[in-house]
């Protein structure tokens, strides 16, 4: 493993995809337990896509499931596609088949976005979820796992749409032209006070847009990765080998 600063960011290249994908269960393991000792609830925002369901194996598997406090543990999610809950491109479904149906999680404790709902409305009920969770409290979630897209997207704040722009709302139906759809998402507000974030980024055809996202001018609206900026939290970049590798010297 090697570790970079850049424009104070620290990231974590790791030699292969089943090393980043063990360290971050291992992280998620250790900050779950610390703070449900600390308050009695962990909040952890889950991220979509094919890159985490490695992690989400690991937690799951004998020797790992148990040590997670699963009483206290709330999922969440920070986008969604506009599909059924047991369609194959759905978030949840990801998650519910390689993790959630595998461990001991109260049914209560899984915060899904209603996605059978036009996507206004369920946009709207699931703010008003996260800010119900958090009782009027300030929204800061624990744990914040994200992704990155090809195009420098996150969630589903994709370049030059909508949500790049919103400060006032927390969850929102962004319409993304390129895909010609509505997609359901987290806005920097929620995501940016978080106690901690972590970019998941594996393979060699992200390499580009790793390079771009950390070491460009910073212009959200071309690359909404980086309008990610937790306030106070502590932000991690893992990659692999292969998304790794212009930034360690490699080609």
């Amino acid at each position: 493993m090697k570790e970079i600063r850049e424009r104070g960011k620290r990231i974590l290249v790791f030699e292969t995809t089943g090393e980043l994908e063990r360290y971050c269960a291992e992280t998620i393991i250790r900050v779950s337990n610390d703070e449900v000792r600390r308050k009695g609830v962990f909040s952890l925002v889950l991220s979509g896509g094919t890159t985490p369901r490695g992690i989400y194996q690991i937690l799951a598997s004998r020797g790992f499931r148990d040590r997670i406090p699963w009483k206290g543990v709330h999922l969440f999610w920070g986008d969604e596609r506009c599909v059924a809950m047991d369609h194959p491109d759905s978030n949840f479904h990801m998650a519910y088949v390689n993790l959630i149906s595998n461990v001991p999680i109260p049914e209560e404790n899984i915060h899904r976005v209603r996605t059978e709902l036009p996507p206004q409305r369920a946009s709207a009920l699931y703010e008003k979820e996260i800010r119900d969770f958090f009782g009027g409290e300030d929204v800061a979630f624990d744990l914040v796992l994200l992704g990155l897209g090809r195009d420098g997207h996150t969630l589903s704040i994709f370049p030059f749409t909508e949500a790049v722009d919103v400060t006032d709302r927390l969850f929102v139906a962004n319409y993304v032209e390129t895909l010609d759809t509505y997609r359901l998402t987290m806005t920097y507000r929620a995501v940016n006070n978080a106690r901690m974030v972590i970019f998941l980024v594996t393979g060699r055809e992200k390499a580009e847009i790793v390079r771009d996202v950390l070491s460009s001018p910073v212009r959200k609206e071309k690359y909404p990765a980086q309008g990610v900026e937790p306030k106070t939290g502590n932000l991690l970049w893992l990659l692999d080998s292969g998304s790794g590798r212009l930034i360690v010297g490699g080609r």
